[in-house]
């Protein structure tokens, strides 16, 4: 079907018939004029075409029998009506620039009804266009007061007529995308099945339900916002990526998938897909399949699935367990964990989503966030639910000041914007800033500014405008707020975080701006009767990517399978840390149970006697490097901590001892992540991941466990991932980390933690498609569902139980479920790789004697840092320092070039 004949069908889809009262039609086909409606295919604000089609309906049986033009509309004088409105108006979006050329032409003209095309041709790159359709009466609209508009009201008075929100025309809203071409896999020839094809689609969204609930919510005047669950932006954005990564057979499961992607990611409530391949008949224009479905066709199809007991599951049928499940905003709450501090979400208080920008470059810069971070916390009707990595940034516009450190937060808040304003200037002044005779932009001790509030436009200037307006122009900004919400559609630009960011870095006159992520180190602190103050006190910065760091082992053991029974005694164990230090090491990890295959634990009382003499005796002697202590116990931790560490490093990730993440959090201290399954004595065991994917896995139960730190209150900026080389992983496994590490924190396309998988019925192909899924659209709606993700938690399904986790289950997940978990992608975490004399490099190297595999660790440690490595746990200090300098010499562009 042409576009030609797609807009002659679009025209009367699915719309009441009164071709008896308004038998013809008058015609404008293509009216083209050129004005400011939203932003053009590149982002900007400026004139641009847009196309209008405008079929006012109609009886003309006077003038043909009289053959007299005043019995009629002239079409001259509506052209004329409609291009001057064009011509002083601009708008944010088509929708209201339909509504106002269709009170144009009802109440300026005297249309009785009229049908409305508005396209903007150059809105998509890939499109040949995109734009709305609507239909009007002046029933349809209604003055400030509510009465229904009369067919004599006043030019001037159309500017206050609002939608009503009883229209009956405009349940028949849509949008339109027109021949959007998509580059993919599609076929079941051989050939079809290598070589990738255009498929063009066309996309027609009802729109009308929610631009009716928009009408309810305006006093006066037209809705003048992009409709959020029908953005064309987001849903072919969203499409787009899908296909791409597609690879159906038959055109009739893509064009149903791409359904189903628009109604269970977007919240649209129906949807007709068309899809045509252009290549698939030699002598026609193309071949295609037209599928038309709402949201109560998936709903019934997952329902129906579910229905369906699992010993009459076939080939032909998915398991319900990997059907997306759509479940009833009006599910029963789910018990959520008692140590979960996000927990009294669930309290039926108006929860909000809102993000704060951290900063500053006075005095003790970090310590001064993580108080800000803690205010917060304390504050009534403030959930503190994910923070950023933290960043130094050189100052931006006064650049006479010291550097900066940034970060952000992301938080759930029962707070109205303006009562959010007035807890972040008050914890600015409890924390010591003075704002008086400082320029607007410059030092300042803390600083806290609202970002963004659910999807909010704000505007009470000077005081408060939301979106913060200096988003997109600031890396400082877009950087942390990626880490925390790389998904936010920002309301303003159409644009998620991660996309402005990248915008902003490929825009032609970027400037780097020296921006580094950075590790805050805090200085060690002797003694139990340590402040919460003193904890928080700031030794020094390490900027992640300036080089491969050094951590030297010493295991205060009798049994670590390379070195026990060497640094047993303390005065072996200090002469060991000095030495250490003078080769060049970082940071020292102590540790006083061995975690070797099979070997004895100890109590957590004799761990502590081990390794706390060792640590106060190392601080005792001067030795100020930072001191991890190497426990996966919270009261060994919070000795060595006590004694003078300030790290943990923890072989667990926090899965045998959860009140770990309490310590952590508790002194500010950074914290060391590791990958592991089961423990000494049955890790050997447990070395099969799926598909053979031994990074896949590794990431997928890593990322299971930074959601768990995360939610328990442990700050981003202080975590390290350690994927646990030797620990559940085979020789061939440990190679494979080794070669392919780059992938476990890679960052990924958007930069989110949420993957949702879309299989339809019938057939066994998955699509998967990252992004914060509900996120993409809005957080207007965080309420309403959030009861009913719960209670799939409710239902006992865990990931850990066999089968699909809740979130390959659900696709439709809620706004508040995602507000309250953090983004617990890999993306960009510093790495901490241990590869130090570990046995699978005997077996490679036929080396037996633990300390003759030094030139091993070199080879493993140097294709490591090439992986991206931050940190190396060795043994062997002074050869690996000289591995990782002439490495990073290597692999490093600082370093290189420097």
């Amino acid at each position: 079907m042409s576009s030609t004949s797609t807009r002659d069908a679009l025209a009367v889809d699915g719309q009441p018939t009164l071709a008896t009262e308004l038998p013809d039609i008058i015609a404008i086909k293509q009216l083209k004029v050129r004005m400011v409606v939203g932003v053009d295919n590149w982002e900007r604000v400026q004139a641009q075409p847009v196309t209008i089609d405008a079929s006012v309906h109609t009886d003309v049986s006077k003038a043909g029998s009289s053959d007299h033009l005043p019995y009629s509309i002239h079409y001259g004088v509506l052209v004329k009506q409609l291009e001057a409105h064009c011509a002083q108006n601009r708008y944010r979006s088509l929708e209201a620039l339909a509504e106002g050329l269709a009170k144009v032409c009802i109440f300026n003209c005297h249309a009785p009804r009229v049908t409305l095309n508005v396209e903007k041709p150059r809105s998509l790159l890939h499109a040949k266009s995109a734009g709305v359709q609507i239909v009007r009466t002046a029933q349809d609209y209604v003055d400030p007061q509510g009465v229904t508009a009369s067919v004599d009201t006043q030019p001037s008075e159309l500017a206050s007529l609002r939608l009503s929100p009883s229209s009956s025309w405009a349940t028949h809203d849509k949008v339109i995308v027109r021949d959007l071409v998509i580059n993919t896999i599609l076929g079941v020839n051989p050939w079809e099945r290598e070589d990738r094809q255009d498929v063009r689609l066309n996309l027609v969204i009802y729109s009308g339900l929610e631009r009716l609930r928009q009408a309810s919510r305006k006093t006066s005047g037209v809705a003048d916002v992009v409709n959020r669950p029908h953005n064309y932006r987001t849903i072919v954005r969203s499409i787009s990526d899908y296909v791409e990564a597609s690879s159906y057979k038959t055109v009739e499961s893509l064009a149903t998938s791409i359904a189903r992607v628009a109604i269970m990611q977007n919240r649209v409530e129906r949807i007709k897909v068309r899809v045509d391949k252009p290549s698939a008949i030699m002598y026609a224009d193309s071949a295609g399949v037209e599928v038309d479905r709402s949201r109560s066709f998936f709903e019934e199809e997952a329902n129906e699935h579910v229905r369906e007991p699992e010993t009459k599951a076939s080939s032909v049928h998915t398991p319900s367990s990997q059907l997306p499940t759509p479940v009833s905003r009006a599910a029963s709450d789910s018990k959520v964990m008692e140590d979960d501090h996000l927990s009294n979400l669930t309290d039926g208080k108006a929860w909000h989503v809102a993000a704060i920008a951290l900063g500053s470059n006075l005095g003790d810069r970090a310590s001064n966030i993580e108080k800000a971070v803690q205010a917060l916390e304390a504050s009534d009707g403030c959930k503190v639910v994910d923070t950023s990595f933290l960043y130094e940034t050189a100052p931006m516009y006064m650049t006479e000041q010291p550097s900066f450190l940034n970060a952000a937060c992301r938080i759930a808040t029962t707070l109205s914007p303006s009562e959010l304003l007035d807890l972040t200037q008050s914890i600015e002044i409890k924390l010591g800033r003075d704002k008086t005779g400082v320029p607007e932009k410059g030092p300042r001790l803390v600083d806290l500014d609202i970002l963004l509030y659910d999807q909010i436009e704000l505007d009470e200037s000077p005081r408060l405008v939301i979106p913060h307006p200096g988003i997109k122009e600031r890396e400082f900004v877009l950087e942390p707020l990626s880490d925390i919400l790389p998904e936010y559609e920002h309301p303003t630009h159409s644009r998620t975080i991660a996309q402005l960011l990248t915008m902003l870095q490929k825009s032609p006159d970027y400037v780097p701006s020296g921006i580094r992520r950075v590790l805050a180190l805090p200085s060690p602190v002797l003694g139990t009767a340590s402040s919460s103050s003193t904890r928080l006190q700031t030794s020094s910065l390490w900027a992640w990517g300036s080089k491969t760091f050094i951590m030297g082992i010493i295991n205060a053991t009798p049994d670590s399978f390379s070195d026990g029974g060497d640094n047993a005694s303390v005065e072996n164990a200090l002469s060991t840390a000095t030495a250490m230090v003078r080769d060049g090491a970082d940071l020292l990890d102590i540790g006083g149970m061995s975690t070797a295959p099979n070997a004895d634990e100890v109590s957590p009382q004799e761990e502590i006697d081990r390794v706390v003499p060792v640590i106060s005796k190392i601080r005792s002697a001067g030795i100020m490097v930072p001191i991890s202590i190497d426990t996966f116990r919270a009261e060994v931790a919070k000795a060595a901590l006590e004694a003078g560490a300030n790290m943990i490093n923890d072989v667990t990730g926090g899965e045998r001892d959860p009140e770990i993440f309490k310590v952590a959090k508790t002194w500010n201290v950074p914290y060391v992540l590791m990958h592991m399954r089961g423990d000494s004595k049955t890790m050997g065991s447990l070395t099969e991941y799926e598909s053979g994917d031994v990074v896949s896995g590794v990431r997928k139960e890593l990322e299971e466990r930074v959601g768990k730190a995360l939610r328990s209150g442990l700050r981003r900026w202080n975590m390290i991932l350690d994927p646990g080389l030797g620990f559940a992983k085979d020789p061939k496994g440990n190679v494979d980390l080794i070669r392919d590490l780059s992938r476990l924190n890679a960052t990924t396309n958007t930069r989110s933690n949420r993957v949702a998988t879309i299989r339809s019925p019938g057939q066994g192909q998955q699509q998967q498609t990252s992004g914060l899924v509900s996120m993409r659209s809005s957080l207007s709606s965080i309420r309403d569902r959030f009861k009913a993700d719960r209670s799939s938690e409710s239902k006992g399904i865990e990931p850990d139980q066999g089968g699909s986790s809740p979130d390959e289950i659900e696709v439709h997940v809620s706004d508040l479920e995602l507000a309250s978990r953090p983004v617990s992608t890999l993306d960009s975490f510093p790495v901490l790789l241990g590869p130090s004399r570990k046995r699978f490099l005997a077996t490679i190297t036929g080396r037996k004697e633990p300390k003759e595999r030094v030139y091993a660790t070199a080879a493993a440690s140097a294709a490591a840092i090439a992986g991206g490595v931050d940190i190396l746990r060795v043994h062997d200090v002074r050869e690996m320092v000289d591995v990782a300098r002439m490495s990073d010499a290597i692999y490093r562009t600082s370093q290189s070039s420097s």
